[in-house]
């Protein structure tokens, strides 16, 4: 198991999510490769001849399966390490993977919601269809806390 593969495996859990692919990139760096969504450092894999290991923000430590406190060594600050064996425990923190992904919010500025509020609020979810651009509704964001604010649906 390589970083490419294990890349492409959590393409395809973003993918399987309807998570836009464009905002994704894989950087390679001297010790780890650097998955980056929207520019950010979301997700460093660190492989080695022995071990195999995706690193996450601490924040997200509650989302990850038995995870290993990395060390005290700078760079890893802030960072938890979770050991894999196989592409398919990925899919064990698949969730973590993808509230990951959508708290990397792209450049621009945010804005409350568009002119398909109602229908989002109807389905409980954003449905615009370019997903960069919703990815900056605070509105979308409500709704993933379950306060819903229009239609049928509105609990609020």
């Amino acid at each position: 198991m390589d970083a490419e593969s294990i890349y492409k495996k959590i393409i395809s859990i973003f993918n399987d999510n309807d998570k836009s692919l464009e905002p994704v990139k894989l950087i390679p760096n001297k010790a780890y490769h650097t998955i980056e969504i929207e520019g950010n450092a979301a997700i460093r894999l660190i492989i080695s001849s022995k071990n195999q290991y995706i690193s996450v923000k601490l924040k997200y430590e509650k989302l990850l399966i038995n995870p290993i406190i990395p060390g005290s060594a700078k760079s890893q600050k802030d960072w938890i390490k979770y050991q894999i064996s196989t592409e398919d425990d990925l899919d064990k923190i698949r969730l973590a993977l993808i509230e990951i992904y959508d708290n990397c919010k792209p450049s621009g500025s945010m804005f409350g919601c568009c002119s398909r509020f109602n229908a989002c609020s109807d389905a409980k979810k954003c449905i615009h269809p370019d997903r960069n651009y919703a990815k900056n509704c605070w509105y979308q964001e409500n709704m993933k806390q379950g306060k819903i604010f229009y239609g049928k649906n509105r609990s609020i």
